[in-house]
């Protein structure tokens, strides 16, 4: 639906027995980020999902939970909402607002209206359950949980398992393209098959509700009987530390830094199974009053990024980092309200680690039984 050039289009609906969730993408909004509100979704922007619109009156709107992400120009919003009656088909959603837009900003009071269907309406005619797994490469190995396919296109449920503690795939697990294309088949991830015909592949966005850290992968139809080859040169992992995993140290503050001081360090600390040293550092300013902790530390073979902050999160409750290609140095950011006085204790926050491949899988679209038609 399109009212004023902002344009809301609803992107997934499932609906069962448990929960009805629902994805919104919403283009053509203002990109001035004052407009946009924080935090979580206030009621006066909460959306309605109805059966029926005759139904309000009698109290059988249905308030949902959700959250928002916003990138540029677009948001995205998922909502969760109570089941809905069984065999409905149809169904409105309600819109006071345009979620994490500020009251005002943009067209409000949206009604949109579609259609619901079974899900298994296109005809399940391959599947498998049997999960296939790569050798262990770099500590993780690269597991095709299933397999599902309807005469128009296959779906590979898949999941990147790293054997390391704390150490996960980051979003979407795939290697950085360091500016190339962003393709899957840019990131070393490829389908074959014997016959060595290569099949294009997709991502397919799911819903929070059904999201359980795999990642579904759409291709074209296979033939059963035949054996195909997927296949992943690389990956990105992550670590995040909590409480009860992350160390901490102390880095001394020059007596007299102000803005604009840049002094050497020469402080290493561990963090993740591998060893960081502190080069140098410099107070700078940032946004409005905020100042600026930026470090160098040198290259760490395999390591893009690394986040730290403040063991006291009252002192630098936010940080951020530079990407950067494995052995590049690395860059990080820690935001304090008030120069640093002494030493601030430090502790590491988050940790992007490239990692080599291949990992290699191969497995059979096995027949279901099922009727094709």
């Amino acid at each position: 639906v399109e009212r004023d050039g902002v344009i809301v289009t609803v992107e997934k609906v499932l609906a069962n027995a448990e929960f009805t969730q629902l994805r919104l993408r919403v283009e053509g909004l203002p990109q001035d980020k004052s407009l946009y509100e924080t935090g979580s979704l206030d009621e006066g922007s909460a959306p309605l999902v109805m059966p029926n619109p005759a139904l309000v009156a009698n109290g059988e709107r249905l308030v949902s939970t959700g959250s928002v992400s916003g990138a540029g120009d677009i948001v995205w919003a998922e909502y969760t909402f109570p089941p809905l009656p069984a065999g409905v088909e149809r169904m409105t959603l309600l819109l006071p607002r345009i979620p994490g837009l500020a009251a005002g900003v943009a067209p409000e009071d949206w009604s949109i209206e579609f259609s619901l269907q079974e899900a298994a309406a296109g005809g399940l005619v391959a599947a498998t359950v049997e999960p296939r797994a790569s050798e262990l490469v770099s500590e993780a190995r690269l597991v095709v949980e299933s397999i599902a396919a309807t005469s128009e296109q296959t779906v590979l449920k898949v999941r990147l398992v790293s054997e390391i503690e704390g150490r996960e795939p980051a979003v979407d697990w795939r290697a950085e393209s360091w500016g190339q294309p962003s393709g899957l088949d840019a990131f070393g991830l490829s389908l074959t098959d014997d016959l060595g015909q290569s099949y294009p592949l997709t991502r397919e966005q799911t819903l929070y509700a059904t999201n359980d850290g795999s990642t579904a992968l759409l291709a074209p139809p296979l033939e059963p009987g035949h054996s195909y080859t997927l296949r992943l040169e690389g990956a990105n992992f992550e670590y995040r530390f909590n409480g009860m995993r992350r160390t901490t140290f102390r880095l001394d503050v020059p007596d007299g830094a102000r803005l604009g001081s840049v002094w050497a360090v020469d402080q290493t600390f561990e963090a993740a199974g591998f060893s960081f040293r502190i080069a140098a550092a410099e107070l700078k300013p940032g946004y409005g009053d905020q100042i600026v902790l930026a470090l160098t530390i040198d290259p760490v073979d395999r390591i893009t990024g690394i986040g730290l902050n403040c063991a006291d999160l009252a002192v630098c409750s936010s940080s951020g980092f530079l990407a950067v290609e494995p052995g590049q140095t690395l860059q990080t950011e820690i935001y304090l309200d008030e120069i640093p006085t002494g030493a601030l204790v430090l502790q590491p926050q988050v940790v992007h680690e490239t990692a080599a491949g291949p990992w290699i899988v191969e497995f059979q679209a096995e027949a279901s039984g099922l009727d094709a038609d």
